[in-house]
């Protein structure tokens, strides 16, 4: 059995830091904050459901590009931090000059800074689910990922109330700095994050010889034969397919987010309601999700699968009866995605760190972000495309059908814990 010096104190250190960049990501949230603002300021719908996968190709991109650079490199914390300060600079700019520009211009606007937030997020997540692999064993992992979804729901929450007591309510009237406010907070807990990554303790990673067989061609030779081998791999191919379906337990928030800003943007204080009741359902889930994952990672995926196909059906209820559209009964739905997006985000981030070895790690976290990030452009352009045409609540019950499937998939995968990756 692998031992892990200064295990203790990594946790603590990880924890820190993940839960300050966690509340940072939810208080800029490609599927909820920037969708609700976007349609505040009045954006076209066509593209609000493009945000979250434009973030996924900004972290694919990172990730393909910084795998190989993560896996030669002995030590990577240095990198986790300088992540979070190029995170921060992308939200400075958008919280200080979005509202200054003409509607036609939001849509490019916001996908450039959905890719460059991503680009950053993703070398960063690269970076700390490699350490994740190195420097804590698998029940420290799993106990981990989802404290800090839990403590990061708690966080939001908190931080959201402050912010908000800060600058006050006004019922009457939400301008843009009323609801720009969370992103001002998430720049804050990125410097508590950044901070945090610096007191890591690393040991120097296990680095192969050199030997007469080694690929020549330097840097993109052995990152072309990294993503290829990992690619071959009977497990992760699989793993591939049910990433795919899990994506879309992602993209189906922003959606619900338009629908609640067509009808809620200028009710005090809706976004932080809506921020707020997804924290809850981030709490929930690292309170419950983990009893399930220490006997079954499949387990976990396939609940949140159904959960996000649950909140769609209420989505559905909730349409045919005007009487239930109320700013609650979004907020409510808006908790069972929480809740789902917290089970197959850190489900799967479990599944691939615990099924692959230090050498495989971070080339198969790039190709399952690259499948995850190509295939959901083309579905969030359709049920964008869906919602413009056919309202967004046809987008998503589609969703919810792929949502049902994705539950059953995931059941079928191998159990890294009792078989040996082919």
């Amino acid at each position: 059995m692998a031992e892990f010096p200064a295990e203790r104190w990594n946790f603590g250190v990880l924890l820190v830091q993940g839960v300050a960049r966690r509340i940072a990501n939810e208080l800029s949230s490609e599927r909820l904050v920037l969708p609700f603002l976007y349609a505040a300021l009045g954006g076209p719908v066509l593209f609000a459901g493009v945000f979250a996968p434009a973030v996924i190709v900004g972290r694919l991109v990172s990730q393909l590009a910084g795998s190989q650079l993560v896996a030669m490199a002995r030590r990577t914390k240095l990198f986790l931090s300088a992540t979070t300060g190029l995170s921060a600079l992308v939200l400075v700019l958008l919280a200080t000059f979005a509202d200054t520009l003409r509607v036609g211009w939001l849509p490019a606007a916001f996908i450039a800074v959905s890719v460059a937030w991503g680009m950053s997020n993703g070398f960063g997540a690269l970076t700390a689910q490699d350490l994740l692999g190195r420097v804590l064993g698998e029940r420290a992992r799993v106990n981990l990922l989802f404290a800090i979804g839990a403590a990061s729901g708690a966080g939001v929450i908190v931080v959201t109330l402050i912010s908000q007591w800060i600058i006050g309510l006004d019922p009457a009237q939400q301008s843009w700095d009323d609801q720009v406010h969370l992103m001002w907070a998430g720049i804050a807990m990125l410097l508590v994050s950044t901070a945090a990554a610096g007191v890591l303790v690393e040991g120097d990673r296990g680095m192969p010889g050199v030997t007469d067989g080694a690929p020549a061609g330097g840097y993109l030779a052995l990152l072309r034969d990294g993503l290829r081998t990992v690619s071959r791999l009977g497990w992760f191919r699989r793993f591939m397919i049910a990433r795919v379906l899990l994506v879309t337990v992602e993209l189906v928030m922003p959606f619900f987010a338009v629908h609640a800003a067509t009808f809620h943007a200028r009710t005090a204080p809706s976004l932080t309601v809506l921020v707020v009741a997804a924290s809850l359902g981030m709490i929930a889930g690292g309170l419950v999700l983990p009893r399930i994952g220490h006997r079954s990672i499949q387990l976990v995926l396939s609940a949140s699968c159904g959960v996000a196909a649950v909140a769609a059906l209420t989505a559905l209820a909730t349409h045919l009866i005007p009487e239930l559209r109320s700013l609650y009964a979004h907020a409510g739905m808006i908790f069972l995605l929480g809740f789902a997006a917290q089970g197959a985000i850190d489900g799967s981030t479990a599944y691939v760190v615990g099924a692959s070895t230090d050498e495989q790690r971070p080339y198969a976290i790039a190709v399952a972000s690259f499948a995850a990030g190509a295939v959901g452009v083309g579905l969030a352009l359709i049920a964008g495309t869906i919602a413009l045409e056919r309202g967004a609540i046809v987008a998503v019950g589609i969703m919810g059908v792929v949502n049902l499937f994705g539950a059953y998939y995931v059941t079928t995968l191998p159990d890294f814990r009792t078989e040996s990756a082919p």
